[in-house]
């Protein structure tokens, strides 16, 4: 037998069916957060870069630019602070390449079946060097913000709640993974080298894969559909967008192209 994952590994349908509505309404609010975000920028209410811009022309031109060189090596903030890029590249990457690995795992499940093999090993592995670069990232980020007296001053509440959330969710993540590993035992579970190195952690502990694995799963869930719904909403949401909108800024006002 090829070697995959079962998805809802221990998780019972009645949860199941919890997960589906909940990730239903966490999506809904999530893509209105987003309509309005939209309708803020090509209305020019939050700047005049998008002023004019129809909707799907804003579509396109972010995604274009999100996944362009600049975006993807974080060019601004490199340019304001070495470690700042560093630790954006760590934290949005790192969230993305996980967001992404798990809609591929949906697909997997619901779909087609792809992930088996060695293509789920490296899909393993790379979702395990994912989710410790976000850990990084966050550990540096939150560090800075309870070390560095400047940082520290300019950081409220909502900054230290969507860094512990995220946090959280990185630590759960790996907890559940984990816990499967404890109790599934498989050959290739080396691959996946973080959550190996949570399972021997747990094990050590006396921990129970079979029982905990539905507690940190529903924790982790929870956290991850709140934290997708409430990103539209918060300012962390800059994070994914200002080097859309310098790109834009720079474009329009630089003597580029962009200009309308």
């Amino acid at each position: 037998m090829a070697v995959t994952r079962e998805v809802f590994w221990s998780v019972s349908k009645d949860m199941q069916y919890l997960f589906y509505g909940a990730a239903a309404l966490s999506t809904l609010l999530f893509l209105y957060g987003m309509w309005r975000r939209m309708s803020l920028w090509t209305k020019g209410r939050a700047g005049r870069e998008f002023r004019g811009y129809r909707t799907q022309d804003f579509l396109i031109y972010a995604l274009r630019n999100l996944f362009s060189r600049e975006c993807l090596s974080a060019r601004r903030s490199f340019s304001l602070a070495g470690y700042r890029g560093l630790m954006l590249i760590l934290i949005v990457w790192g969230f993305l390449t996980l967001f992404a690995g798990t809609a591929l795992l949906t697909i997997h499940h619901y779909f087609t079946h792809f992930l088996e093999g060695r293509v789920y090993l490296i899909y393993s592995m790379l979702l395990d060097l994912a989710g410790g670069l976000l850990l990084i990232g966050l550990l540096i980020s939150i560090g800075r913000r309870h070390l560095v007296a400047e940082v520290r001053q300019s950081t409220d509440l909502e900054d230290l709640l969507f860094l512990y959330t995220l946090l959280f969710i990185a630590i759960t993540g790996f907890a559940i993974e984990g816990l499967r590993l404890l109790e599934l035992s498989p050959a290739s579970m080396d691959y996946s080298f973080i959550g190996a190195f949570a399972a021997a952690l747990l094990r050590a502990l006396g921990a129970n894969g079979a029982e905990a694995y539905t507690l940190v799963w529903s924790l982790h869930v929870t956290a991850v559909l709140i934290l997708i719904a409430a990103l539209p909403y918060s300012k962390f949401f800059h994070m994914f967008s200002s080097q859309i909108t310098t790109a834009a800024a720079r474009e329009r006002y630089g003597g580029a192209s962009g200009d309308r």
